[in-house]
Order: structure tokens, then sequence, then C-alpha cells
């Protein structure tokens, strides 16, 4: 596999170091033998055991579904910035976290060191902000309505509003949740046979 190794760029210096990594077998496919990071138990735990990062899992899928779901409900107050920019953040992130838990999950542990790099190290930050964009959503619908911004005159828009904060208030529990669960997953580094 060429490498180009005039490259002097950051992009250029990360290429060199993946593509480094990977070697031809005897059967002519590239394997790679870079350095890697295994989840601590993966593979000694008992049988029947679950999977260590299911929680991770079902976890954040249930929190996007609630993040979309407060997008669609018709909630007073929705359109206003002080809602609408934080709700629209929350979703952000909240892609942004589940598409980095599949890219993770896309690779056979122990993952490859540059995978652990994109998704690993960014997690935990991604769902601070997702859980943020969720709390402001919730407090700034409440805030609003506390002080009279918005109204609720009838019992469809009092549903709405009850649900709206259901499902906001709900996700950031749930991303919360999401967060502990992963920052208390251990991860062990698998020395690979070459250096970069």
């Amino acid at each position: 596999m060429p490498v180009n190794e005039n490259k002097t760029s950051a992009a250029g210096r990360w290429q060199h170091r993946y593509l480094s990594n990977y070697h031809k077998d005897e059967n002519g496919k590239y394997v790679y033998d870079g350095d890697s990071y295994d989840l601590d138990r993966m593979n000694g735990g008992a049988a029947g055991k679950a999977h260590p990062f299911l929680p991770v899992v079902v976890l954040s899928i249930i929190a996007i579904a609630a993040t979309i779901a407060s997008g669609i409900v018709p909630a007073p107050g929705q359109t206003s910035r002080w809602v609408f920019l934080p709700e629209a953040g929350s979703f952000v992130f909240g892609a942004i976290t589940l598409w980095k838990i599949f890219d993770l999950l896309s690779e056979k542990l122990p993952s490859p060191d540059y995978v652990y790099e994109r998704t690993v190290t960014y997690l935990p930050t991604l769902c601070v902000m997702w859980m943020l964009m969720s709390v402001l959503t919730f407090a700034s619908e409440l805030i609003q309505f506390l002080q009279g911004k918005i109204t609720v005159e009838s019992s469809v828009a009092a549903g709405c509003f009850a649900v709206f904060l259901v499902l906001t208030g709900g996700t950031a529990v749930l991303v919360y949740f999401v967060w502990k669960k992963f920052r208390a997953l251990k991860w062990i580094k698998v020395e690979g046979k070459t250096k970069s």
C-alpha cells in the first residue's frame, strides 16, 4: 500500500501512520498489525454475558428517538429561538454521538488505534454537549411558560407541552447514563507488531 513519505501536513502524517500499520499477509491481503484497544474482559467474559457496550448503544438509540420525537411534538413556544436553537443543537450532537458509536462498532474488537482516537476520545465530550443542549431546551420551554410568554389554551396544547418537557428532560437523563456507562468502560491498549 503506497504511502507518500513527503507529506508534511497533519493529514499526511496521519495517513502515513495509518497506512504504515497495514501489511500484506501470505495470501496477499492487507492486515492491520499496529496498536489496538480492547474492552476489558471482552475476550474472557462468561458465556452468554451481555456485551459491555450494549447498554451504551441501547440508551443512545432511545435518547436519539426521544430527541427526534421532541422535535415532532407541536408544543407551544417551540418556534421561539430560545427553544428551537438548543433543540436543533441537541439533535446535531445526538446524531454525531450515534454516528461515532456505530463507527466504533463497525470495527471488530480490538479496535485499531486510529478508530479509537476518532471515536472513544470524542464520545464523552459529545455526550456532555448533547445533554447540555437537552437541558437548555427543557429549561427554555419551562421558563417561557413561567414568564407567561407562552400560553396553554387547550387540553391538546397542555398535553403537547407536557410531552415536550418529558421528552427533552428524559433525553438529558438518558444521555447522562450513556455518558456514565461509557466512562465506566475500561479500555486496554494492545501493543501491535509495528510502531508508527
